[in-house]
């Protein structure tokens, strides 16, 4: 695989104390860092992680950080070349055939892991790479997907073909683990769960920061956060919403994202009469600032991989709001079984903010324990 190497190590990282063991040598495959789920918990991933036990080669395809985040210094960095966009959805035996021999292997690594499960690129690169063991991490409730995606029905046909060549796959739910096992219909292969991390510290320090933003303090303010897209359930937030708002006239919904249903949920909040209670504020490098200003945060998406915005506002100490259906995507988070009422019954409340360290600490612990696990 052709690439520039922005290589950078602290000059004596690697070099071994007497006692000490070999750092795992990690190869980590991922399309891209623009505005996403994936991403955020990748660079989350890397920043929590102890880089004193991993030497790390992250293969990007495409360039930019729509995050705040930074990949640490410890991590190599690779620009490589993604494939042209014809190519996109060619099968993934051709896709290995046609570019498996352009992956360099001449280090070899103790794990590669495709981290973003959908691109041949990434595959390719993990499968073909001189590794002794290939995770993939899986984001989302496939089955779902499957059933509502049109694309993805066509590009899981065309890539099903490469989960049987990996050792390991990571789920980061129960939920998307039970749905892949369903699909998949794969049996003979471990599947850990492996919640995505929340940098608690980066968000506490991120909330600090100044903004003009400034809800109305006689009402009750509940924040949104993610891809403007059917699956998100935007539609089914904004019934949620006008049904609220026929019982009580102080709630207020702000919404944070892009994506291509915006016109569409405005013209939706005009035709429910909340067009004056519904904000729509687009995508924010740092939407911590703007959570911290909220009383509750609510999600209602179709299906999720795990949502980690929950994480998120439940650091900050804000009011969760979603429905039964997402528990399962969110192990030990308590759902609604009437959103509708929830929010006509929801009250201004003392933030008690969670920093998250027995749910962070298990994170790692399993980290540590797939990668070590040979």
């Amino acid at each position: 695989m052709s690439a520039d190497r922005n290589h950078v190590k602290r000059a004596n990282i690697y070099q071994l104390k007497e006692g000490e063991s070999p750092m795992k040598k990690i190869a980590l495959f991922q399309s891209d860092l623009q505005v996403g789920g994936i991403q955020k918990s990748l660079l989350n991933l890397l920043n929590l992680i102890d880089l004193n036990e991993y030497e790390i080669d992250l293969f990007l395809f495409s360039k930019g950080n729509f995050f705040r985040s930074s990949i640490p210094s410890e991590v190599n960095v690779i620009e490589a070349e993604a494939y042209p966009s014809y190519n996109k959805l060619m099968p993934f035996a051709v896709a290995r055939k046609m570019y498996g021999k352009s992956v360099s292997r001449e280090k070899e690594y103790d794990i590669a892991i495709d981290f973003n499960s959908y691109w041949n690129e990434c595959a390719v690169g993990a499968l073909c790479s001189n590794a002794k063991k290939r995770i993939m991490w899986i984001h989302t409730d496939m089955e779902r997907r499957y059933e509502d995606n049109k694309k993805f029905r066509l590009l899981y046909n065309q890539f099903k073909s490469k989960f049987r060549y990996y050792d390991e796959f990571v789920a980061v739910s129960r939920g998307a683990a039970d749905a892949f096992r369903t699909l998949t219909g794969i049996k003979d292969k471990k599947i850990t769960v492996i919640p995505n991390l929340v940098n608690v510290k980066e968000i506490l320090s991120m909330k600090e920061e100044e903004t003009q933003f400034s809800p109305e303090e006689s009402c009750v303010n509940i924040m949104a956060m993610g891809y403007l897209a059917p699956v998100k359930g935007y539609d089914e937030m904004l019934l949620h919403m006008k049904e609220a708002c026929q019982a009580r006239d102080d709630l207020r919904l702000y919404i944070m994202g892009d994506g291509p249903l915006k016109e569409e949920l405005r013209n939706l909040c005009a035709q429910y009469g909340i067009d004056k209670k519904v904000f729509f504020l687009g995508n924010q490098q740092n939407p911590y600032r703007y959570l911290k200003k909220a009383d509750a945060f609510i999600m209602t998406s179709r299906y999720e991989g795990q949502g980690i915005a929950l994480r998120e506002a439940q650091c900050l100490g804000l009011q969760l709001l979603f429905p039964k259906r997402l528990e399962k995507y969110n192990d030990g988070l308590k759902g609604c079984e009437d959103l509708t009422d929830a929010m006509i019954h929801l009250e201004k409340a003392e933030k008690k903010p969670d920093m998250l360290t027995e749910y962070t600490e298990g994170i790692l612990r399993s980290f540590a324990e797939i990668t070590d696990a040979q």
